[in-house]
């Protein structure tokens, strides 16, 4: 079983800090913001429809409020002692989540030369994936202090 270095986690939770998701080298262009980017090549493989664009696009839309709210707190009232961190990891696990499920969708449609026949099951996958990671995106923004 691979350790979390071997899953793209850099270290900490043997110090009590929360582990961040390392993001991969293909999500570090064209932008410096890895959510943007990944949305980028999501959309510009065009493999989705109407549906699962306006899904890839909220996800990226509720991306945009967490940060916007995080910056708020952060510029106001503050946070307390590491909560912005552990904030941070979560939403790096969010991102994790969606690349992989991604990447399942980008391997199975090369494989199948980029068409979307036989890669239902990996563009459900992603949908269910995008809608989970969005209502965690949300509760995180409403369940934290505005």
């Amino acid at each position: 079983m691979a350790d979390e270095s071997d899953r793209g986690f850099s270290g900490g939770l043997e110090y009590g800090w929360p582990t961040v998701w390392v993001t991969p080298e293909e999500l570090k262009k064209p932008t410096r913001d890895r959510m943007i980017n990944l949305v980028i090549a999501m959309l510009e493989s065009e493999l989705f429809g109407n549906d699962d664009v306006e899904l890839i696009c909220l996800f990226l839309a509720e991306d945009a409020r967490f940060n916007t709210w995080f910056e708020t707190v952060n510029r106001t009232t503050g946070f307390r002692d590491g909560e912005a961190s552990a904030l941070r990891a979560e939403v790096s696990h969010v991102a994790r989540r969606v690349y992989e499920a991604w990447g399942a969708l980008a391997v199975q449609s090369e494989k199948r030369g980029r068409k979307i026949s036989g890669i239902e099951s990996e563009l459900a996958a992603l949908s269910r994936v995008l809608r989970e990671e969005v209502a965690r995106l949300i509760d995180i923004r409403q369940g934290g202090r505005s």
